[in-house]
């Protein structure tokens, strides 16, 4: 039921996750299991067992306002942890899980009506790189956003800041990335690349996932430097 306080909303979004840590999978799963002893590898093992089986779950609804102009967030979760996502290395595992998010962007797309229907599904933590960006989603009813863009040009512009204040000059400079396999990492990267003077790309992870995409990101830097040479070729530019 709807709070007092918003008995009025003024648009409708969704927002589809997952419970990112054994203690958001308890507060959002399990809230009784406070009153029980459990380890957290145990409760990880178990719940990445039977994970597979379950649907994906309207588990709240959120209220922003600015204002007094309220939108209401309906918060769907994919019933995995991280590991479970990351780790999915068989290509039948990988369908699964886009096929979990894809039914939660149906039911947060449901929670809408004719009055006021949900206009965005955002997808949030892993979801956005199950799903490859957002690409596998069949959004053709309803918009879909990660948000990514978003944080890839504040970190840009945050950047340029920060050397403009430091008297760095970026197209010199040495430049790392921290995650860089991962999907606003290897974009920043890919920004970044032909604008400064060298550019270290570093991965969160290990195994070969980590390196591989790794190694596409290092692909799509080299391409995006080319592009940039090309251009300059084209307009006679040194």
């Amino acid at each position: 039921p709807m709070n007092d306080e918003y008995r009025h909303i003024d648009a409708r979004v969704g927002f589809v996750l997952h419970p990112t840590t054994v203690g958001k999978l308890i507060e959002y799963y399990f809230p009784s299991f406070d009153a029980y002893k459990w380890t957290e590898k145990g409760l990880k093992d178990w719940w990445n067992h039977i994970s597979r089986f379950l649907e994906p779950v309207h588990v709240k609804n959120e209220y922003i306002t600015s204002n007094d102009f309220v939108v209401e967030m309906a918060l769907v979760f994919v019933p995995y942890l991280p590991e479970y996502i990351t780790k999915a290395a068989e290509p039948y595992l990988q369908k699964e899980i886009r096929d979990k998010v894809q039914d939660a962007v149906t039911i947060a797309r449901e929670l809408g009506d004719d009055n006021i229907p949900v206009s965005i599904v955002g997808l949030g933590a892993y979801t956005s790189i199950a799903t490859r960006n957002g690409e596998t989603i069949n959004h053709y009813e309803i918009p879909i956003t990660t948000g990514n863009a978003y944080t890839v040009g504040l970190t840009v512009q945050g950047i340029i800041y920060a050397a403009q204040k430091r008297g760095v000059d970026l197209s010199t400079a040495h430049v790392a990335i921290v995650g860089a396999g991962g999907n606003i990492g290897s974009v920043l990267a890919q920004v970044l690349a032909p604008r400064i003077g060298r550019l270290t790309l570093v991965g969160s992870g290990i195994g070969n996932q980590s390196q591989f995409r790794l190694q596409y990101t290092r692909k799509q830097c080299i391409s995006e430097i080319v592009k940039e040479l090309s251009k300059l070729r084209e307009s006679g530019t040194d």
